[in-house]
């Protein structure tokens, strides 16, 4: 490990830590309990700036989810309790917002608790839009290019009930979760399914790794391997082998994402476990080794890992929720 804020730092509390995302010389964190967007050094040791709080004068935010970067450089981040969608530069300031979304006749409809908003490389807004059950695909004019409540495949439909992450395939297809109803879905922007993988629990997160999909469900404690292209099940599994046959159990998966020739997995335990393309252990990390790798003083073990991502130095950010705070892996392979 080779950084971490937030936790027991002085004057570096973080409330309720959700996402982070690194850029190129600086790593944002959106702390939802402390309402505000921090912006730290790529050391985690400073911090450069926090938008929003309960003091704020300028960009007030609430329960901010998720944030995610533009092509043309602002931050999008789906401040939640607020009921909106914003993108925001780098010094904090307000570029445009969306609350109230557009029709082509000219009505218009606000946003309810959007959960997670993503953008595409063309500037379209994929919107988890959470207690109107429904996912959005709108530009950031506000102007509604596509909804779904319902997802179909053929003569089957599958209700969106609790919409959790929309992600980007291409501009045009989209890999969808519903964490309610129990599926993971790859759709047309206009909820037309290529297919659906159905009888899930409470499926959190999926991921792309080349043409295939990686589905967690911590509810079933189970990861899923599905082809891409038909949405066939290759396998579900908790448990994987390294090359030299030792064993790693997994328990409540709750995090994938992809990263390079790998894939990264984190569950309850605080585990973080790299899956090359022939699915073997590549490496792992436990919260439970922590304090003997290099950090000292009164660093607490990890203990609800939120979310995980690869940044563009080859680090990892893993943000923790109920140990409230951010911390730096060095990936080694």
């Amino acid at each position: 490990m080779l950084g971490s804020f937030g936790g027991t730092e002085q004057g570096a509390h973080l409330i309720d830590p959700r996402h982070a995302l690194g850029a190129e010389d600086k790593v944002y964190v959106a702390d939802l309990g402390a309402r505000s967007v921090l912006v730290l050094g790529t050391d985690l040791r400073s911090m450069r700036a926090r938008w929003g709080g309960p003091a704020a004068t300028g960009l007030v935010l609430s329960r901010p989810r998720s944030i995610d970067r533009a092509a043309t450089g602002e931050l999008v981040i789906a401040d939640t309790n607020n009921n909106r969608v914003i993108g925001v530069d780098d010094d904090g300031g307000l570029r445009w917002q969306l609350r109230e979304l557009k029709r082509a006749d000219g009505r218009t409809e606000a946003l309810r608790w959007p959960r997670s908003a993503r953008i595409s490389d063309g500037g379209l807004l994929v919107v988890s839009d959470s207690l109107n059950s429904r996912f959005i695909v709108v530009g950031r004019d506000g102007s509604i290019e596509n909804e779904f409540g319902v997802v179909r495949l053929g003569n089957d439909s599958f209700v969106v009930s609790d919409p959790h992450d929309g992600r980007w395939l291409g501009e045009d297809e989209l890999l969808v979760v519903d964490s309610a109803s129990g599926w993971v879905a790859r759709v047309g922007c206009d909820g037309i399914a290529l297919w659906v993988v159905s009888g899930l629990n409470d499926p959190h997160q999926a991921a792309v790794f080349d043409d295939r999909v990686v589905i967690v469900d911590p509810e079933m404690d189970t990861v899923l391997l599905v082809d891409a292209a038909t949405g066939t099940v290759l396998w579900r599994r908790n448990e994987f082998f390294d090359s030299a046959g030792n064993r790693y159990r997994l328990f409540k998966p709750r995090v994938v994402h992809t990263a390079f020739d790998y894939v990264l997995i984190v569950d309850a335990d605080s585990q973080v476990v790299a899956l090359g393309e022939d699915w073997l252990v590549r490496w792992t990390w436990s919260g439970s080794l922590a304090p003997a790798c290099g950090r000292d003083g009164d660093f607490e073990v990890p203990d609800a890992p939120r979310d995980l991502l690869m940044d563009h130095r080859n680090k990892m950010l893993l943000t923790d929720y109920r140990r409230n705070c951010v911390l730096e892996l060095q990936a080694d392979q």
